[in-house]
């Protein structure tokens, strides 16, 4: 998980293997979310958004997945 100002710019180095956390392997964005306001409302709901991951992540995974439309996603 992490943030970015330009998001098209970060998944396209994540793809082309300039990010080590998932350089060999095959990314996949699962979720996005664009918060905009004030920087500490902003430093806040992302804090908030950090710590349920950290909570629960497979939880947070298994809800993002159930909205996937019927069959998932075909990447690439």
């Amino acid at each position: 998980m992490g943030e970015t100002s330009n998001l098209q710019r970060e998944i396209q180095e994540h793809y082309i293997g300039n990010k080590p956390f998932t350089n060999n392997s095959n990314p996949q964005l699962v979720w996005s979310k664009t918060i905009t306001g004030k920087q500490s409302d902003i430093k806040k709901q992302a804090d908030a958004i950090r710590k349920m991951f950290q909570e629960d992540s497979d939880g947070v995974l298994y809800r993002l997945q159930s909205r996937l439309p019927l069959g998932g996603i075909t990447w690439g």
